[in-house]
């Protein structure tokens, strides 16, 4: 009767991150419902049809509620060894018995109808009747889990040309993003108010969320079921899955350090909770501040800084006001507001005003960055203010006494076109106006009321006003960057954070933008569909007699999860074990058990038989001789293709030649092995007939008990190349080594095109894959006709690869020969920028190199190009000449590449 249930309809989704499986064939199975993650609210009559609930090792859901949920939680927790101990420990800082907390090593032998599979990667296989009815990794990537979303947002904001890099927060400073708030000081975030959403709304603003350190965050038994407790175990996960360690402040440490339980130290992945106590009089720092609690708010202390109260009301400092993202400076009574953009970092600044580059980097700087971006109406209009306010600036400076006719006619000007003018949606043009403003204001405070150049300012200060207040908020897309300065009245002052950016990098920013919000998208309504469908299953089953499923219930079993692909068909392998009631295995560790999961006969998880004894041996015999047949027709196979290579084959040459690039890794061992312990690799279906019983039949040989631990390992290693990835934005490089201003790969246009150089075709491969053809590598090097990466310098950043992570020197052998035993996947291998690199199948030492050179290169020919505008430019002021000449230098002595040390090394001494 069970071959007529589709294997996928037996998996109930009720939640985001929480199944309900069926794993019965007669309606007097006994409790015939297993439990994966957990979810709010999950009816009582589920949990009491319910067995067993498998915990896995990234704790899908939300731990905590099996806390909550611990009087209706029925029958035992099955896991891995690691989680088991990791449960039992959680489970009795709660005084909650842990009898019912089992390894799988201790599930005896039983009929053979259905078994988890643990696989050392953390994912897990569900079979029944030899169908793999449940894939944890595919479900976790298919149904959006918290960290695989969050691993694909990443990926499209990688691609943002306009995002912020690590070494813009600085700081200190704080972003206002949709209702949460975080401080920034070198390069770290420090949390405060963080609620659901916060990922994809800091993304949008351009902000990376893996920047965040340290947590402010209170979690107690009242709240621990909250969407917000939800979503910090979500970061939790996500810290977890980066290798990283995440501090949390808080004034209730109890329940924190309770879940630290369930992150440990790992080898060499620290705790993934640092839990420091805050409450009381008790204080905390982040770099160079303090953060205390009192009054029921976070309270930060900064040296040179008012005191800063997030959501307070002091009656001397800074009071922050979330929701509405109002900063308000009270000062002997007197409050003053400050609204600010959502998203755009706020740089809190020590001391007065510069007066000496007020103009010039307010407002001069920003005009040139802004007037690309201008209509023709603005652009009149923007021209004539900035005209003017430098008029001002140096008439009051000068110590005039009285409106010049120039001064009055230019003022006229600049009022008329603000005027006539108009700010569009999402236009850069209203950092420049607010700017003007806020510089009029402060020469006009300078001057004096009453002075003439005062009211001579105040038409055209007036008209900003209205031109301004009647805009709309700025897009946060741009890469602009506010300063706040204390000193008096309080001041708002605006820059990029890109010296050159496009219209068209606008475009691509806000193209990511878009395709962000649509992953973030969630459709809720197949959960309540689900749910429904048990609990009328459940009920049917509990009110009807012995024997097989009714039609009515195998009808309810009869719809397909609509993300869930086909299940495997049955394998052809005939066995002669009878069924069996459950039986629960691990796959992928070098003490594996998996291949003793095959014998039936077996009376345990831990005893030495395998496959192929007892009862098993005419069938293994069989499989013997098949792998006898198959190694034949392989090594006839590989006689053919030498021999095609070699020219000499009487059918001529049929396979391609020319060029193609042995890195010793294709086709070998490590990649089967991979394979077998990996079910999500991309080269075949994983869920086809072929795909298990090849694991299957690699378990019944040797094979995978020799490299099973790398290969399994392995099943990791996308997401930690995705973190290797967010790191390197660290040096505004994105994931397929462009930087921050060429969203497509290569050079900027602005950075090594303006040069006069013709760069490589872009869209011709992908930066991020290693090519394969002579012609593609040739692609690869050409960064622009007068730099390519030569050899001699991808062998340099080998040798510096290799030293850097303990191994010796290599032999000049970049672009042929085998690859180091030290690249393979899973391997972590630090990088020269200080990030860490998870090697990923088809990597090789020469490409990793190669990588790491065109990567900088990329962005020293950015550098180059502003360098080079500066310099060519006869208006440069010398601050800029000289910082210009700076960083040409810096070029020329230390650039990777040897071309681009002599690119730098012309334009300097054509400079000087």
């Amino acid at each position: 009767m069970s071959d007529s249930i589709a294997p996928e309809s037996r998996i109930f989704r009720v939640g985001r991150e929480c199944y309900i499986v069926y794993l019965g064939k007669e309606r007097d199975d006994i409790k015939p419902f297993l439990r994966i993650g957990n979810t709010r609210d999950i009816p009582d009559e589920v949990y009491d049809a319910i067995s067993t609930t498998v915990v896995t090792d990234d704790h899908v859901g939300n731990p905590l509620l099996e806390i909550r949920n611990s009087d209706k939680v029925t029958g035992r927790y099955l896991g891995d060894t690691f989680v088991v101990g990791e449960i039992r420990k959680f489970f009795k800082s709660f005084d909650l018995p842990t009898d019912e907390v089992t390894d799988y090593r201790k599930v005896k032998d039983g009929e053979k109808r259905h078994m988890v599979w643990f696989y050392s990667s953390g994912n897990i296989h569900l079979r029944y009747d030899d169908h793999v009815i449940f894939d944890l990794d595919k479900r976790e990537k298919a149904d959006r889990h918290f960290i695989r979303l969050y691993e694909e947002a990443k990926a499209e904001f990688l691609r943002n040309p306009l995002r912020y890099i690590k070494q813009d927060f600085a700081g200190p400073g704080m972003v206002l993003s949709g209702g949460n708030a975080f401080w920034y000081e070198a390069g770290e975030m420090l949390s405060l108010e963080a609620h659901p959403g916060f990922v994809a709304r800091l993304m949008n603003d351009g902000v990376d969320p893996d920047f965040i350190t340290t947590s402010c965050f209170d979690l107690d038994a009242e709240t621990m079921d909250t969407h917000d407790a939800a979503v910090f175990i979500g970061y939790v996960k996500r810290t977890r899955q980066r290798r990283k360690q995440l501090r949390v402040l808080t004034t209730k440490p109890e329940l924190q350090r309770k879940l630290r339980l369930l992150f440990p130290t790992r080898g060499d992945v620290p705790a993934t909770l640092d839990v420091t106590d805050v409450s009381g009089k008790k204080k905390a720092t982040f770099r160079e501040s303090i953060v205390s609690y009192r009054d029921d708010t976070w309270m930060i202390h900064r040296a040179g800084l008012p005191e800063v109260s997030i959501g307070g009301k002091p009656e001397n400092g800074i009071s922050i006001d979330v929701p509405q993202g109002v900063i308000s400076v009270h000062r002997d009574g007197v409050e003053t507001r400050v609204k600010t953009p959502r998203g755009c970092p706020i740089d809190f600044m020590r001391g007065a005003l510069p007066e000496s580059q007020l103009v010039e980097k307010y407002i001069g700087m920003v005009y040139s960055q802004c007037k690309s971006h201008l209509g023709p109406g603005e652009a009149a209009a923007a021209a004539a203010v900035e005209k003017y306010v430098r008029m001002l600036r140096d008439d009051i400076a000068a110590g005039k006494a009285s409106a010049s006719p120039l001064l009055k006619q230019t003022a006229g000007a600049a009022r008329d076109g603000v005027k006539k003018a108009q700010i569009p949606e999402g236009a850069v043009s209203w950092y420049f106006y607010s700017n003007a403003l806020t510089v009029l204001e402060h020469l006009q405070e300078r001057a004096g009321e009453e002075h003439p150049l005062s009211k001579n300012a105040e038409p055209a200060a007036s008209a900003l006003r209205n031109l301004i207040s009647r805009a709309p908020a700025p897009d946060p897309v741009h890469p602009f960057w506010a300063d706040l300065y204390f000193e008096k009245s309080p001041r708002l002052l605006w820059r990029a954070a890109k010296r050159s950016y496009v219209p068209a990098d606008i475009g691509a920013a806000d193209a990511v933008n878009e395709k962000i919000a649509e992953i973030t998208r969630l459709d809720e309504a197949p959960w309540g569909e689900d749910r429904e469908r048990l609990l009328k299953l459940i009920r049917s089953l509990r009110d009807s007699g012995k024997g097989p499923l009714t039609d009515e219930q195998l009808a309810l079993l009869q719809k397909p999860e609509k993300e869930e692909p086909a299940g495997e068909a049955p394998k052809k392998e005939t066995s002669s074990a009878p069924a069996a009631a459950s039986d629960f295995s691990r796959a992928g560790g070098k003490d594996s058990d998996r291949d003793r999961d095959a014998s039936s006969s077996a009376p345990s998880r831990t005893d030495g038989v395998r496959p192929g004894s007892g009862g098993r041996s005419e069938s293994g015999g069989r499989r013997i001789g098949l792998w006898i047949l198959l190694t034949l027709l392989l090594l006839l196979l590989g006689g053919a293709v030498a021999w095609d290579l070699s020219g000499g084959a009487p059918w001529g040459s049929v396979l391609r030649s020319d060029g193609v690039v042995d890195d010793g890794e294709r086709g070998s061992e490590g990649e089967i092995e991979t394979r077998a312990a990996d079910p999500d690799d991309t080269g075949s279906d994983s869920d086809s007939d072929a795909d298990e019983p090849d694991a299957d039949a690699t378990d019944a040989t040797d094979t995978a008990d020799t490299a099973d631990t790398d290969a399994a390992d392995s099943g990791a290693a996308d997401s930690d190349a995705a973190d290797s990835d967010a790191d390197r934005t660290d040096d505004g490089v994105s994931a397929d080594g462009t930087t921050d201003g060429a969203p497509d790969g290569g050079t900027d246009n602005d950075g090594a095109g303006s040069t006069g150089d013709t760069q490589a075709d872009p869209e011709s491969f992908d930066p991020d894959v290693a090519p394969e053809t002579t012609a593609d590598f040739d692609k690869y090097i050409t960064i622009t006709d007068e730099v390519v990466i030569s050899l001699a310098d991808i062998h340099l950043a080998a040798n510096e690869i290799a030293v850097l992570n303990g191994y010796k020197d290599l032999d000049f052998r970049v672009y042929t020969g085998a690859d180091p035993d030290w690249i393979y996947p899973g391997n972590l291998l630090k990088l020269p920028g200080g990030e860490n690199y998870t090697v990923r199948r088809g990597d090789t030492i020469w490409f990793l190199a190669a990588r790491e050179v065109r990567v900088d290169v990329t962005g020293e020919l950015r550098a180059y190009a502003d360098a080079s505008a500066i310099l060519d430019d006869p208006g440069s002021s010398d601050a800029d000449r000289s910082e210009a000449l700076d960083v040409l230098r810096s070029i020329a002595d230390s650039s990777r590449a040897e071309d681009m040390r002599a690119l730098a090394a012309a334009k300097l001494s054509n400079s000087q």
